[in-house]
């Protein structure tokens, strides 16, 4: 890639990438030392509750991410030469990995070895179903985002700023405010909390009100106070999740994951606060040509890596960081050696065309 090809890249975008696949992989190494409820409380317990609460912006901002590039209005591309550009790019590659990790789950992981005559129909099972690794929900959840992405930019075309912000009000009244209000209810009455039919506004649920935001953060100017409010927000929010998940998981039988979603108020704060701060940060004047080449090898590598990384950690990794050092070295070690190993696997996966295509897109 020459200097020019840097130069017109959006440099916020590819490092924001980068930090956001190594948040992802952070909640995958402490997944599993958090949802043990018996160390609840215990320094090891902490410092994964700690790492993981702060890395909850990850998934959030990449459909924030997905929004900037593609909601451009200024793309003419047709629906069908938008859907076969991305729909095949990573379609493909979803169902190479879900066949790999499929395999590694039955035969090597869970070990229940399905008989090879009877595996096929489980293969399609996994795959229809989304039951072939729990971390390839994400590529299900972009690929429906793109079905709809050539009606979503004509509405943005035809809408001008406030007409877009009514539309991420809406949104967070149906699922943010929603999903907090159920998740509290329960966590204090400790029962179901009632439908409200009212909260239920067709169109703007789920990560669509993300993948908008990013669009929209993106346009606007947000002053210097409103922008200090944010990160103040955002700040207390990184404080209280990790509290909240104790508070409400201490002396149960099963670990409360509600403050970790990614539409809880408190994710939502954060996951804004992320984005802002490094939408306004002027890298361009303060990183080399160098290393912006790093970053952007990096940024491309990104999809590739969240792939291949769950083997890295599971076959790899954990196998090579001693269980006994201190927890806190042992998650950053961790996290660093899979992205690390997945990132090397990746570029030279794609030295060959076919593994380009297939498996590091």
């Amino acid at each position: 890639m020459n200097k020019q090809q840097v130069e017109n890249r959006i440099l916020y975008l590819d490092i924001l990438r980068v930090l956001a696949i190594f948040a992802v992989i952070t909640i995958h190494v402490t997944a599993m030392d958090i949802i043990k409820v018996k160390d609840i409380g215990s320094f090891e317990w902490w410092v994964s509750n700690i790492f993981n609460s702060i890395s909850r912006w990850g998934v959030p901002v990449f459909f924030m991410m997905s929004g900037v590039l593609l909601l451009n209005p200024k793309n003419n591309e047709s629906t069908s030469d938008f859907l076969k550009k991305r729909i095949g790019k990573i379609g493909i590659p979803l169902i190479v990995w879900s066949i790999i990790y499929s395999i590694a789950k039955h035969y090597f992981i869970e070990m229940d070895k399905p008989e090879i005559i009877t595996y096929p129909k489980i293969l399609l099972t996994d795959i229809i179903f989304d039951r072939a690794y729990y971390h390839l929900w994400f590529i299900y959840v972009i690929i429906t985002i793109y079905l709809i992405t050539p009606f979503l930019r004509k509405i943005i075309k035809h809408s001008n700023i406030k007409e877009i912000r009514y539309l991420l009000i809406l949104w967070f009244i149906s699922t943010i405010g929603s999903y907090t209000y159920h998740s509290i209810y329960t966590c204090i009455l400790h029962e179901r909390s009632s439908y409200i039919r009212i909260l239920d506004i067709p169109l703007v649920g789920g990560f669509i009100g993300y993948f908008v935001l990013g669009y929209y953060l993106n346009k606007i100017e947000i002053t210097k106070k409103i922008r200090g409010i944010i990160y103040f927000i955002a700040g207390l929010s990184f404080i209280l999740i990790p509290i909240l998940i104790y508070s409400t998981s201490i002396g149960k039988t099963k670990l409360n994951e509600q403050f970790y979603n990614h539409f809880m108020i408190t994710t939502f704060f954060i996951t804004i606060g992320v984005f802002v701060f490094f939408r306004y940060k002027n890298f361009d004047n303060i990183i080399p040509v160098n290393m912006k080449k790093l970053i952007v090898s990096m940024s491309n590598a990104t999809f590739g890596i969240y792939l291949v990384h769950m083997l890295v950690l599971g076959n790899i990794v954990n196998d090579i960081i001693p269980k006994e050092i201190n927890t806190i070295i042992k998650v950053i070690a961790r996290v660093i050696l899979t992205y690390i190993i997945s990132y090397l696997i990746v570029m030279l996966g794609r030295l060959n065309k076919y593994l380009k295509k297939y498996l590091f897109p």
